[in-house]
């Protein structure tokens, strides 16, 4: 199920998403596709932009490696069966780089790493982020990879999972009891990002309603 993408401009960076960004194709990456698939909200990727939503080649190999090292930790909270699938039913089939898209991935990575990281991390941020730039396209980037964000520089426009999420409040798509529950599953699950207002609950509240 191939998809056409259409160029577009570069966007400017900013954490908003709003009913002028549903018409941008949104990328989404192996850290906010996780989360989401923890709180059985996958399906909000197509309900805010229809048609719109794109992975990766690299980041559906992330999945699934996740996926198995989930699987094989029997200590593990998090448990990630049928992560792929799911993501598969939603996006479709991922965008493959060009090969002369290859070596800016590269580098770009490497610029995003930090001592001690596998040679194979934050390829995905990267392979997203290179893709966008290259093809010139109007996109966003949910990550809720802070050093991702950082180094994509507002090109490509990055939010994160809570920004869609609170933007699906807006749109009626989920409630804000449910949207507790959500903070709460994700804070058991150890995937709570740096962001202050997810710890406490009644400054959880005074976010979702700015």
């Amino acid at each position: 199920m191939s998809r056409t993408v259409k160029p577009g401009c570069p966007s400017r960076s900013s954490r908003t998403f709003s009913a002028d960004t549903m018409a941008l194709l949104v990328f989404t990456d192996t850290t906010a596709l996780i989360n989401l698939f923890l709180v059985r909200q996958l399906d909000l990727l197509e309900q805010i932009a229809p048609g719109n939503g794109r992975w990766t080649q690299t980041v559906r190999r992330e999945c699934l490696h996740r996926e198995k090292r989930e699987r094989e930790n029997p200590l593990s909270r998090v448990q990630l069966d049928g992560l792929t699938e799911a993501v598969d039913s939603v996006l479709g089939e991922p965008l493959t780089p060009e090969e002369s898209e290859h070596r800016a991935i590269r580098d770009l990575r490497r610029s995003m790493a930090s001592p001690g990281d596998a040679e194979d991390q934050h390829l995905g941020e990267a392979e997203v982020i290179t893709i966008i730039r290259k093809r010139f396209l109007e996109a966003l980037l949910v990550t809720d990879d802070a050093g991702a964000a950082k180094h994509a520089q507002g090109n490509p426009r990055c939010i994160d999972t809570w920004d869609i999420l609170r933007f699906a409040l807006r749109k009626g798509l989920v409630s804000e009891a449910q949207l507790h529950q959500f903070r709460s599953d994700l804070r058991y699950y150890g995937r709570v990002p740096a962001r202050s207002f997810v710890h406490d609950p009644e400054e959880f509240s005074r976010w979702l309603h700015r």
